[in-house]
């Protein structure tokens, strides 16, 4: 699987951290183990959050993490995906 360029330009742009440098798997996906192993490698927080670039994330989910955080130093939290059909939405 062959990366854009594209994609660490737009990363510069907004001053994100872009590392293509992960495992991937016989069809070339990223392997969750690697992209967590490189979260943990290039972040300075104590928390990270693996989530798909077409997901929007909403402010209840912040608050849930702030509340189980300050209960459990290591934890899994997983979330279930709605879809949305824009063309009925609009």
């Amino acid at each position: 699987m062959v990366m854009s360029p594209a994609i660490g330009e737009v990363a510069h742009e907004f001053g994100v951290l872009h590392v293509p440098q992960v495992d991937r798997d016989d069809k070339g996906v990223p392997t969750v183990k690697s992209v967590m192993a490189v979260g943990h490698t290039f972040s300075t927080s104590p928390l990270l959050c693996y989530a798909n670039a077409d997901m929007i994330l909403m402010s209840d989910m912040v608050r849930a993490v702030r509340q189980v955080a300050a209960q459990e130093k290591d934890f899994l939290m997983v979330g279930q995906r709605w879809d949305l059909d824009f063309a009925r939405a609009t």
